[in-house]
């Protein structure tokens, strides 16, 4: 059976820039919180992956960068479908606890747009979660990400506990404590 082409393999791909060192250190800490080896110099795998990470056990590429949505997305969704991989795309802030998140799982046709690190406790199973409203989560595991349609927290107050968590380790991260 024939494969139908995607547009996107018909659109000129744009080099990924290199990102700066705080993008990077937060491109390492989804890494971490996924938790599994994290390949920082993917490019020999794909030449489309320089200047990402990825996690080949979950089937992750992780792109970063400083500028504003929309920019990347095009880029980003040419390497994901290059390599077949799931996406996430880091967004750096000026300060750390508010970096977003974008993401674009293998056989989900939704571009889950602007999400924050959700941590139920420092130690538990990490979360993207919506920064505004309510919609699907992403849940970060070592043997892939997965989307479920129910939030991970309780309450209001549960949902701003995770988030306190993960921007802590967000801004830990940057700091390059680990």
């Amino acid at each position: 059976m024939q494969q139908v082409p995607s547009p996107l393999d018909r659109l000129p791909l744009d080099p990924i820039s290199e990102p700066r060192d705080q993008v990077k250190r937060l491109m390492l800490a989804i890494g971490m919180l996924i938790d599994g080896v994290v390949d920082q110099k993917p490019e020999t795998f794909h030449p489309y992956l320089k200047h990402s990470v990825m996690m080949a056990e979950a089937n992750v590429v992780v792109l970063g960068t400083s500028c504003q949505r929309p920019l990347v997305i095009r880029e980003g969704l040419a390497v994901a479908n290059a390599v077949t991989c799931d996406l996430i795309i880091v967004r750096a802030s000026d300060k750390p606890c508010h970096a977003t998140f974008d993401a674009k799982l293998l056989g989900d046709d939704r571009l889950l747009l602007a999400y924050r690190v959700w941590i139920p406790r420092p130690t538990g199973t990490a979360w993207l979660i919506p920064s505004v409203g309510d919609g699907p989560c992403v849940r970060l595991e070592q043997d892939g990400l997965s989307i479920e349609e129910d939030p991970p927290y309780l309450d209001w107050a549960d949902k701003h506990r995770g988030l306190e968590f993960g921007a802590e380790m967000l801004q830990i991260a940057v700091a390059g404590w680990f």
